[in-house]
């Protein structure tokens, strides 16, 4: 979770690292704040460069969704794409989904159905 806390540049190269999530705090404002925007962007250009998946957090409409992949981030999470459920809900949901990209994997349809 990177963007809060104790996340750390430190950690990209130290730890085996596959996916980094950029905290709501900097994806709720990327309209509002050329800081916050730039933010995002540049985690997910370094993310990119190190073979990291990036997936944003709390992406609440389709105007954020769009920015994000203006941005190069792909995957995302919030009430854009669905809200809370339970666990057993999950594979029904996913089955209705449209994918823009025929899945390789279990994991990455599962990925990619959140976009």
């Amino acid at each position: 979770d990177f963007g809060t806390g104790y996340s750390s540049l430190t950690h990209l190269s130290g730890l085996p690292i596959q996916q980094l999530k950029i905290d709501r705090s900097f994806v709720s404002q990327i309209h509002d704040s050329p800081r916050d925007s730039a933010i995002v962007s540049a985690v997910t250009r370094l993310a990119a460069d190190l073979d990291i998946e990036v997936v944003a957090e709390g992406v609440e409409t389709e105007r954020t969704a769009e920015r994000l992949r203006e941005l190069g981030c792909t995957l995302g999470q919030g009430h854009h794409y669905a809200t809370s459920m339970s666990p057993g809900l999950l594979p029904s949901w996913a089955r209705t989904r449209p994918l823009a990209d025929p899945p390789s994997t279990t994991r990455t349809r599962l990925l990619r159905s959140v976009r």
